[in-house]
């Protein structure tokens, strides 16, 4: 054998060798892991919704459980069959791996022994996927030069997808920076370094996007106009002409807007976007100030697509007619809430959120408002709240008897809130308390109308009311400053200054008196005394003088505007001991120690007038009853004296008719004269306690019939005024 021979018998060898490796490590170990990476890239591409998203998307665990089997096949290629013509398969597939797992240290050291491999075919890839790690490794300028320079070499060596995806990555980068400018530049460059018709359509999307978020609508419209030169994917294409449709309204170019729109809804293939179309068109009615015709469109919205997004901001919007145009903040909450339970964009669900807790602190301060009022009502005059109280059970049976027909109605049309009745409860607080929470609520509404629901006009109202009644506010300075700023707001310069210069002038111990200061453009107050202090001083000299009426109304000014001073509740305390102990009214007494105990029950004042007050609630609840008890029995003995009365006149209605026809009486019909008539005895079933019998003297003409006896009034009196000082 020559050696020609030879080395052509080498050569088969050594070539059938590797075709040998080829084959088995294809079959053993490389098809299983291309087919495992190939599938899960599939996944990953369906979940990628925006082409430009810089941020790797979080990949689902049994994802990653499938990219580590790759990891494991691919690295024993490395291992065991380095010779074989997959080892550069093998390095990308582990290194797009680790890089879609974010291990982006990792996946850089696979790129780079790929990079390094000598006549590999994945060169440019290397590269690519460099360039993407680099980025995402923070080496923001090293992996972008990496793709700029791979943009050249891709078009040099005629592979334009490679270098549309190191565009495609840096416009992603840019726009992530949020430099938009650039990006806009970029995505220009891509559109015409791609062949692909449909990357250039998506492309000219987002630079319609991105003119937007420049407030440039003006080109973004000629950007999303610019789509349909191209071969966009159907949501490419419908979304791009929704946008150019709400640019056209933007622009003050409704008519164009409308016509866009109109077309998207005559064209059947958008069926499944009726509801975006719709919404826009009840969009330019609601901003052309159509508040009749958009609410019907948006109702429409609400109720037919429910479930999407659409609906949620139909939802919301009409809840911002109910609230702005017809001051109904009861529907405008129903919607609001409504919306909060959908589908929204974050930016609009906050929105949502914010109105919602809004009307919701609106609902309950007029609540507590008109229960304050009622309450006040019921103690300034008894004949409200027994009124009040007819009226509750009359709708009482009302409701029960229309039951039937409050099941039937409309839960939406008009969503009307039923509002709950409350029976009627005699409140325990002095009038003077509730007077003060009846104008702290109209104070707190005023606030709310004003600086909040922004409706001036309603603050106005609230405020004046209680400008009429300041004679009893605890809270001067705060309002007076406070109507002031209402008076700026509607321009009203003179008034406003009228209000402020009372709180500087009046209340210069007030931190308010500076802040009314700069309004007037005046000189700050140094302030330092403590007014409570100065007043409490005053209210103690006019109590050594024995000027308790003065003393007790200066102490409870004090406690009326200084509420949160310490001497607020020393004052309360010392208007109760005066009226207990030098004026002798023990009722009076009662009532400043209750609002003592109620509004400042931590203070050793409170605590120490707490068991007397006690005892006088106790004894008062057993006078009570006894009183209750007394009436019944009272009540009682009536009805027995008149069912006595009854039968005495029975029994000689049936004498006279036994008198008239002798022959037909009968024994038993004798027996009706009850014994009262012959002997004197008390008639059947009515029977005095032992301490109720009657008085001696008796009706002549009726012998059977006592008048009502004394002994039936209550004859134990308590002492109200001693119990203080036995306790």
């Amino acid at each position: 054998m020559n050696r020609k021979t030879i080395i052509i018998l080498l050569a088969l060898i050594v070539s059938s060798c590797s075709v040998w490796e080829n084959f088995t490590t294809y079959f053993n170990i490389y098809f299983n892991a291309s087919k495992i990476f190939d599938d899960v890239e599939e996944q990953m591409a369906l979940q990628i919704k925006d082409r430009f998203e810089f941020r790797q998307i979080d990949m689902p665990q049994n994802l990653k459980q499938q990219l580590n089997k790759v990891i494991e096949k691919c690295s024993k290629i490395l291992q065991f069959h380095s010779e074989s013509g997959y080892v550069d398969d093998a390095l990308l597939m582990i290194g797009k791996s680790f890089y879609y797992q974010k291990e982006y240290s990792k996946a850089f050291r696979k790129f780079s022994e790929l990079a390094a491999r000598e006549n590999s075919p994945y060169a440019l890839e290397s590269q690519l996927w460099l360039g993407k790690t680099e980025l995402q490794l923070r080496n923001f300028e090293v992996g972008f030069n990496i793709l700029e320079e791979l943009k050249k070499s891709a078009l040099l060596r005629e592979r334009p997808e490679i270098g549309a995806e190191a565009a495609i990555t840096q416009v992603s980068y840019l726009i992530n920076r949020e430099n938009y400018v650039t990006a806009i530049d970029y995505a220009r460059q891509l559109i015409d370094l791609t062949d692909d018709p449909e990357l250039k359509a998506e492309t000219a999307y987002q630079i319609g996007k991105l003119h937007l978020l420049q407030g440039d609508t003006e080109n973004a419209a000629l950007a999303f106009a610019e789509v349909s030169n191209y071969e966009p994917v159907y949501e490419v294409e419908f979304n791009s002409k929704i946008e150019n449709a709400r640019l056209r309204k933007l622009l003050k170019k409704t008519d164009e807007s409308m016509e866009l729109l109109e077309e998207l809804r005559s064209d059947k293939k958008n069926s499944d976007k009726y509801d975006l179309i719709d919404y826009e068109i009840a969009l330019i009615h609601y901003e052309q100030g159509d508040i009749e015709k958009a609410m019907q469109e948006f109702t429409v919205i609400d109720t037919t697509y429910k479930r999407t997004a659409s609906a949620g901001e139909a939802a919301f919007l009409k809840g911002e007619i109910w609230d702005k145009y017809y001051n109904n903040y009861d529907s405008a909450l129903f919607y609001y809430d409504k919306s909060l339970a959908s589908q929204m964009e974050p930016i609009r669900k906050e929105q949502a959120k914010k109105k919602s807790e809004l009307l919701n602190k609106y609902i309950t301060l007029s609540v507590d408002y008109q229960k304050n009022t009622s309450s006040y009502y019921y103690v300034t005059d008894p004949a409200i709240f027994t009124a009040d109280s007819l009226l509750y059970e009359e709708r009482i049976f009302q409701d029960t008897s229309k039951t039937w027909k409050l099941q039937n109605e409309p839960a939406e049309q008009p969503p009307v809130k039923k509002k709950q009745l409350i029976k009627p409860m005699m409140p325990t607080l002095t009038a003077d308390s509730l007077k003060s929470l009846v104008l702290k609520s109209r104070f707190e509404l005023g606030n709310l109308f004003l600086t909040e629901l922004n409706v001036p006009d309603s603050a106005y109202k609230y405020y004046l009311r209680i400008a009429e009644e300041d004679s009893v506010l605890n809270f001067k300075p705060k309002f007076y400053y406070t109507f002031g700023t209402y008076y700026l707001t509607v321009g009203n310069q003179q008034k406003a200054d009228s209000l402020f210069s009372i709180v500087y002038s009046n209340y210069r111990f007030d931190p308010l008196a500076n802040e009314a200061a700069k309004k007037l453009g005046k000189e700050t107050i140094e302030i330092s005394a403590d007014p409570a202090a100065v007043k409490y001083r005053a209210a103690e000299a006019l109590m050594i003088d024995k000027n308790y009426p003065e003393a007790i109304a200066t102490y409870f000014q004090i406690y009326q505007e200084h509420t949160k001073s310490n001497l607020a509740a020393r004052s309360l305390y010392t208007i109760g001991y005066l009226y207990e102990n030098e004026l002798k009214q023990p009722d009076s007494a009662a009532a400043y120690y209750d609002s003592l105990t109620s509004k400042y029950q931590t203070t050793d004042y409170a605590r120490s007038v707490l068991p007397k007050l006690n005892v006088y609630r106790q004894e008062r609840k057993r006078l009570e009853d006894s009183v209750k008890a007394a009436q019944k029995k009272i009540a009682d003995s009536l009805a027995q004296i008149e069912k006595a009365k009854q039968a005495i006149v029975d029994s000689i209605a049936a004498a006279e008719q036994a008198k008239s026809a002798p022959n037909e009486v009968s024994k038993d019909s004798l027996q009706v004269v009850p014994d009262s008539l012959n002997n004197g005895v008390q008639p059947s079933g009515f029977q005095l306690e032992q301490d109720e019998v009657p008085d001696s003297s008796q009706s002549q003409d009726n012998p059977g019939i006592s008048f009502l006896p004394e002994a039936l009034v209550p004859r134990t009196i308590f002492n109200i005024n001693s119990f203080f000082a036995d306790s």
